[in-house]
């Protein structure tokens, strides 16, 4: 399956990471991750902008407030790719700054990927 990625795609999908705890068990980082990014998740699809940033790091936060977030969201993503229409399980990776879910997401018109870390 091949991802499609535009310029402000390619900022969604690396400023959802949020800070998860420095952990000594690998199982539990990445069950950590994962509830998180099932709540970012959620929260977008509900429209709860607040709610899906709450666990944005410093940096992320000062660059994608709630507000920012809820119109890329809710008016620039949708004019470029259609409607969300669901999204596969996620998936979780190691990389070299941590664990890494990666949730895939079908739109109208393209499939993205939801990274969280």
């Amino acid at each position: 399956m091949k991802i499609e990625t535009r310029p402000l795609l390619l900022l969604l999908a690396s400023v959802f990471a949020t800070s998860v705890a420095t952990r000594t068990d690998a199982a539990d980082a990445a069950a950590t991750c994962s509830e998180h990014s099932a709540a970012i998740l959620k929260s977008l699809r509900d429209g709860r902008y607040a709610d899906a940033t709450h666990d944005f790091n410093a940096t992320i936060a000062a660059a994608l407030p709630a507000a920012r977030l809820g119109d890329v969201w809710g008016t620039a993503l949708p004019a470029q790719v259609g409607a969300l229409q669901g999204a596969d399980a996620p998936q979780i990776r190691k990389s070299d700054a941590g664990v890494v879910v990666e949730t895939p997401l079908h739109f109208a018109r393209a499939k993205l990927l939801m990274r969280v870390g």
